[in-house]
């Protein structure tokens, strides 16, 4: 009986490249090798994996701008940034780092990058408090609690640690800025425009507002 094979289906004689002899000299049946695209599936899960790893890390941003921050007053050192009323980031230059301490200034940048990059607010706390701890006058570091304490809506304890903060530096423009911030969004709109003038008074950059 003569047994017909598919056309995708080669017959090639025993002992040839493709394969070990068959017992008796049968023929033996291939299927014809074909193309691995597995490199090809895993190069573009690995692609689609690195976008959404940068949607969600915010490199891409997907309106087009190059970042979602907009610091006011405009390239003023230590300037907020807060969206809608809710919540505000800063940042410090390494210059404005006032502690001689090492160790408190190690923790201030841990809390820091806790609180500004990854918005856990309550863990940067305990970083914060240990570099309070070592060093009680260490401006920057109150000042970063209470944007902390600010983005929790711990708004009373957040005033208290400005307050500390410009007890420390009361020429401070940024801290008096802050703290009117905070005051605002808690409902005492008059006591955050006398902070908002204060600060306007010892940077004009602050009058923009």
């Amino acid at each position: 009986m003569v047994r017909s094979f598919p056309d995708y289906i080669s017959c090639v004689p025993a002992g040839s490249r493709f394969g070990s002899p068959s017992p008796a000299g049968l023929p033996q049946y291939v299927m014809p090798e074909t193309p691995d695209y597995s490199c090809m599936r895993r190069l573009v899960f690995f692609g689609i994996l690195l976008v959404f790893t940068s949607l969600c890390g915010g490199c891409i941003v997907p309106d087009g701008n190059s970042s979602p921050l907009n610091p006011s007053p405009a390239d003023s050192p230590g300037s907020p940034v807060h969206s809608g009323g809710t919540a505000i980031a800063v940042a410090f230059r390494g210059d404005e780092i006032s502690t001689d301490s090492p160790v408190a200034k190690e923790r201030f940048l841990t809390g820091l990058t806790y609180s500004t990059r990854y918005a856990r607010y309550n863990e940067s706390l305990s970083y914060f408090d240990e570099a309070l701890l070592i060093d009680q006058n260490f401006s920057q570091a109150w000042v970063a609690k209470a944007i902390a304490l600010h983005n929790m809506k711990r708004f009373e304890e957040a005033i208290a640690c400005y307050n500390r903060a410009l007890f420390i530096s009361p020429g401070d423009a940024g801290t008096w800025y802050l703290k009117g911030v905070t005051l605002h969004d808690s409902g005492n709109v008059e006591e955050s425009a006398a902070c908002y003038r204060r600060a306007a008074e010892l940077d004009p950059r602050y009058g923009t507002r």
